[in-house]
């Protein structure tokens, strides 16, 4: 099989069964109380046991560095946490910040999605917004009046407010948020890390009560990232895997040849189904 070659790509494996704690959102033991019963129609998985840590770090009143893969439950852990004291009424507000603008926008809909559940079952509204560059200049003013619950905001956005004029408190309002969160804090780089330390630095200061959650999917060093960041915070690390793709690319002079004598004496022992995709049937029987 000459002049062909193999792509290899990475990814990560979402925590095992064995990972999980046998509790839902609804158990006494997990700590959301109301806001777990009114979530379970919508939320009726088990949890892993890194989630029941990690809300149970943070409705403590403590900082948290998560890291676990992509899809893994990762934003439940701090939206959970934010969605049952804003209902307790033992928090005013959280800002999330997102690197990215189309991040941001996904997240709002999940979040509306818990927010309705909340409304339908208790009467409550619980307001919030995303706070980005796709936002008009009057849309972005209505925001900083009303000052919504919940803010999904870009970094660079905030920061841009930092050096406008502050009619309506906005600011003030920000900076004394309970909990802060820096989703996906990986996905940044030099600048805007820098942005990230001095952000954390300055509303701790400010409020030194406030909670900051920082969440990764991937990060090398976990020790030193979150002494660099955030040193009081608990390290909660789901255990990693990781999962390999290969993909052999051949020339359509071949690619007969390879199935024949390669991939079927294979499936012939091991009863196996080979699925190939070829750009022309003319030649395949």
């Amino acid at each position: 099989m000459s002049n062909h070659c193999i792509i290899k790509a990475t990814f990560n494996i979402l925590p095992q069964e064995s990972d999980k704690a046998n509790y839902y959102i609804d158990d006494p033991e997990v700590g959301m109380n109301e806001l777990g019963d009114i979530l379970k129609q919508v939320f009726p998985h088990t949890l892993y046991k890194y989630q029941i840590e990690s809300m149970k770090t943070v409705l403590a009143g403590n900082d948290l560095f998560l890291t676990v893969g992509t899809g893994a439950g990762k934003t439940e852990v701090f939206m959970f946490p934010i969605l049952k004291d804003l209902l307790e009424e033992k928090a005013t507000n959280a800002v999330i910040i997102y690197p990215t603008k189309q991040l941001a926008a996904d997240q709002e809909q999940r979040l509306a999605y818990y927010c309705n559940q909340i409304l339908e079952a208790t009467g409550r509204t619980i307001t919030y917004s995303r706070y980005n560059g796709d936002l008009s200049k009057q849309d972005l003013e209505q925001i900083e009046k009303k000052k919504p619950q919940i803010l999904l905001a870009t970094l660079d956005k905030l920061f841009y407010r930092c050096f406008k004029e502050d009619k309506h408190g906005f600011l003030d309002w920000i900076k004394q948020t309970d909990v802060l969160v820096l989703d996906e804090i990986h996905a940044g780089s030099g600048g805007y890390l820098t942005h990230v330390r001095e952000f954390i630095d300055v509303f701790k200061k400010i409020n030194p009560k406030l909670r900051v959650i920082l969440a990764s999917a991937t990060v090398k060093d976990v020790d030193s990232f979150r002494d660099n960041f955030l040193p009081s915070a608990k390290i909660v690390q789901a255990v990693g895997k990781r999962g390999v793709v290969r993909v052999m690319i051949l020339p359509k002079a071949s690619l007969e040849r390879f199935i024949f004598e390669r991939i079927d004496p294979h499936l012939q022992r091991t009863g196996g189904v080979c699925l190939v995709f070829v750009d022309s049937i003319q030649k395949v029987s």
